[in-house]
């Protein structure tokens, strides 16, 4: 047995719950940790062991509400992460979005668009071979004949692509006269819009503000437009002031057409699509 309990360690709840005493004087420690009221003779040590054990429960449930605390904080900040990443990820997907659409526009306005033609539909230049066909092509021309001198004696004709073919109408000029071709820039894409007469040196890009080939024809004969790389052959026939055709132009007429690269229907080629 221990001494008795100094006054110091006596608090509001150190009695003895038989007689009511609070003089640590009278409580005897024992080496059980029982407790001992000297002036009761009564053995209290149970309600302290009581008192201990609800001390410690308490303070266990505190221990507990604080874990689920942090476990609770620590779910709500993988929710909120989770959330974020979500937000991020649809952000960058319409930010995205919007500037194809942008670029898209751009090049829509500056008529930069690649656009798959379909030549065999092409009304517009479809019908611009049938005007030229029936004698109607227009001031300056007289349809598939010869073409007629303009103002500042100059020939005047038209050029578009029709079938993905080069169709000059009228189809006939005169030599040592200026030619002055109006291209439809509308019915070209691609590598179409690179025009080349290779015997008299013709090579321009067409677009839809800069259409138009001057040339002056200096040898009489059945002669080839085509584009850069020799596709979409048309031809056309030079003859003399006369009206006279060149002696090699049928046989030149009913030679083989140019023949050119790819378009890229197989994978290569220009990609006369765009």
């Amino acid at each position: 047995m221990n001494n008795k309990h100094s006054n110091e360690k006596i608090n509001s709840e150190d009695k003895c719950d038989n007689c009511g005493v609070t003089d640590s004087k009278q409580f005897w420690d024992f080496e059980d940790g029982s407790i001992l009221c000297d002036k009761c003779n009564t053995n209290i040590g149970d309600e302290w062991d009581e008192k201990i054990n609800e001390k410690f429960e308490e303070e266990t449930h505190k221990e507990i509400k604080h874990v689920k605390v942090r476990s609770d904080a620590r779910s709500d900040f993988g929710s909120e992460r989770k959330s974020n990443m979500r937000k991020y990820v649809v952000g960058g997907a319409i930010l995205i979005f919007v500037l194809i659409l942008g670029f898209s526009a751009k090049n829509i306005l500056a008529g930069n668009v690649s656009t798959v033609q379909d030549y065999s539909t092409n009304t517009q230049a479809n019908n611009l071979a049938a005007s030229g066909a029936n004698g109607n092509a227009g001031a300056g021309t007289s349809g598939t004949g010869v073409a007629t001198v303009g103002s500042g004696n100059v020939q005047n004709v038209k050029l578009a692509l029709v079938d993905f073919s080069y169709k000059m109408t009228p189809n006939k000029i005169v030599k040592g006269v200026p030619v002055r071709i109006e291209v439809d820039a509308s019915t070209l894409a691609g590598c179409m819009k690179n025009v080349v007469i290779k015997d008299f040196n013709v090579r321009k890009t067409i677009t839809a503000s800069d259409n138009i080939i001057t040339f002056t024809p200096d040898k009489t004969g059945v002669f080839w437009i085509t584009c850069s790389m020799g596709m979409g052959p048309g031809s056309f026939e030079v003859v003399n002031p006369d009206g006279t055709s060149d002696p090699n132009a049928a046989a030149q007429a009913a030679a083989p057409k140019p023949s050119g690269g790819s378009c890229g229907a197989s994978g290569g080629g220009c990609g006369c699509g765009g």
